[in-house]
């Protein structure tokens, strides 16, 4: 079952510095305040050859809260090849961030392979599927 549904258009995606990290505006979901936060250069294992992608709870200093959702790139032209990974954690003050360093090769993001369907137009779309949120 579907909670809520947060999706982050990601406009001239190839001007992105790569050393640094972009997070989303925040946005609401079962009464805590989330972020997407992408490393459009890689991070830790996947610098240089993934794009990272993780999930942050802002107010982090509200009790834990486990989460269980899905991170998508969404592939514009063909949605049967979106890229999902799945998280189940719980989020607090001490571990406000999870998502993955290798989230899917950089290749598929170069202005050569605008033909995978992962970014069309400089633009990037990433979606955070909540399932279930459970407070401590």
């Amino acid at each position: 079952m579907v909670l809520d549904t947060f999706t982050w258009r990601i406009t001239h995606f190839s001007l992105l510095e790569k050393v640094k990290f972009y997070h989303s505006d925040e946005f609401p979901v079962g009464g805590s305040l989330w972020k997407l936060q992408i490393g459009p250069g890689g991070d830790g294992d996947g610098w240089g050859s993934s794009l990272a992608v993780y999930l942050s709870l802002s107010d982090a200093t509200k009790p834990a809260t486990f989460t269980r959702a899905k991170l998508r790139v969404l592939n514009q032209t063909n949605h049967s090849k979106n890229l999902q990974r799945q998280l189940n954690h719980w989020f607090g003050s001490s571990d406000p961030t999870l998502g993955f360093q290798k989230f899917m090769p950089l290749k598929d993001l170069s202005q050569d392979a605008s033909s995978s369907g992962y970014l069309v137009n400089d633009t990037l779309v990433l979606q955070a599927e909540f399932e279930e949120i459970r407070k401590t």
